[in-house]
């Protein structure tokens, strides 16, 4: 057989390989698989699902956590002000108000706490890493995307769009100390973007990254140091909460899909595969 033709051969057979990344199907399919294969996560809500729970006479309506949380019970997010289901293409979805829509796990519930040395974390692994992807109807003001945060000024992370500059935020909360960052690149608009953001100690200081998918489709990776802050966040009787930074302000105002959050430290390959995996799915 002539070379060429060989050439042409060969190209037809790996056409529909080379071209998976970048159809929604593809990562539609793979998507569940790529966050539950995420290193000790804690926590996978694709905002995709619900069910109801009987609490006496009431019923109450709850998101679903598809991790299985390492073995020690999947946590559920209750939904407050009811966000709507959405669908765009095959990207699944909630759509926040703005006003006074959010989700929020149970305060007692300490299945999300992470401190640091967990048995079941390689010790080069230690940390915390969180993220989802996001889609702004208004980028005006500060909105919180996702947080454990409390008024007692207790440890906490708090993951959230920066008013006036409009960038991505990160605030960093643990017994010695705090710290705040902000991303180098714009929030954008009506836009589908993936955010992540890592955090560990070492050496008796805090390190970390906020990721920020960008308009050429980079993730964008912003580094921060936190120098003398020697914990990781253990946030004990502190709710999740997605999409408001408590029961009474900043809220998002958009679509909100598959948050995760992990008892460890991912690191850029892991991230940014995870982006490469579902982008299709976003139209990214």
């Amino acid at each position: 057989m002539p070379v060429q033709e060989l050439n042409d051969e060969m190209i037809n057979l790996l056409a529909s390989k080379l071209q998976r990344r970048y159809e929604s199907n593809f990562a539609w399919v793979n998507s569940l698989s790529a966050y539950n294969n995420l290193p000790a996560v804690r926590g996978h809500w694709p905002l995709s699902n619900n069910w109801r729970d009987v609490a006496g006479a009431a019923w109450t309506s709850n998101i679903a956590d598809v991790s299985g949380g390492l073995g020690i019970g999947s946590v559920r997010l209750q939904l407050l002000g009811v966000p709507t289901h959405y669908l765009e293409g095959l990207a699944a979805s909630l759509d926040f108000n703005g006003a006074n829509q959010y989700l929020e796990s149970n305060i007692v519930d300490q299945r999300l706490d992470i401190i640091g040395n967990e048995v079941f974390v390689d010790a080069n692994l230690t940390g915390i890493t969180g993220g989802l992807w996001f889609r702004p109807d208004t980028i005006a003001g500060s909105r919180s995307l996702f947080n454990r945060w409390s008024t007692a000024g207790q440890q906490v992370f708090i993951f959230w769009k920066i008013g006036g500059a409009n960038t991505l935020g990160l605030q960093i909360q643990t017994a010695a100390g705090f710290v705040n960052t902000a991303s180098t690149s714009v929030v954008r608009n009506e836009v589908w973007q993936f955010a992540a953001f890592s955090y560990w100690t070492s050496g008796g200081n805090g390190f970390g990254n906020i990721y920020l998918s960008t308009a050429t489709g980079i993730l964008e990776r912003t580094g921060f140091n936190a120098p003398g802050m020697t914990t990781i966040i253990s946030a004990n009787n502190m709710p999740l909460r997605v999409g408001a930074l408590a029961a009474w302000f900043d809220y998002f105002d958009g679509r909100i899909a598959n948050v995760f959050l992990c008892a460890s430290r991912c690191n850029d390959v892991v991230i940014n595969t995870l982006y490469q995996q579902t982008r299709a799915l976003y139209g990214v």
